[in-house]
């Protein structure tokens, strides 16, 4: 049985209930129940590379849309602070998630599978 669809007066609302784990699989699966899927909406508005909380975003309340590279290059540039505690090694992991996500989006963001090695 389909969630309810909770409407959100403005994008900081929405983004409250994003940074939640828990809400955004809420509200993504509510969408879906809808029949909207994210990666046919991206390619339809021409975005293929937008993430998934600025592309409903810029659609409901024509916030600007920032892709997925743009994301992660706001991350490592606003939080220099914090990549700079970090140890080398923690900080190549980190770089190296940001990249994943920058390249291929949350679906390849799966704990504990997104930091398994890749053979060499």
């Amino acid at each position: 049985m389909p969630r309810n669809l909770q409407i959100h007066v403005s994008a900081q609302e929405l983004r409250a209930r994003w940074g939640d784990a828990t809400e955004r699989t809420g509200i993504s699966e509510q969408l879906a129940d809808r029949g909207v899927d994210f990666q046919a909406v991206a390619a339809q508005a021409g975005q293929p590379a937008a993430d998934p909380f600025d592309l409903p975003c810029h659609l409901a309340f024509n916030a600007p849309v920032l892709t997925r590279r743009q994301r992660a290059d706001r991350v490592k540039k606003k939080q220099t602070g914090f990549f700079n505690y970090l140890g080398p090694e923690a900080r190549e992991i980190l770089e190296d998630l940001l990249e994943k996500y920058a390249t291929h989006g949350e679906t390849e963001f799966t704990l504990p599978d997104v930091l398994k090695v890749a053979p060499t």
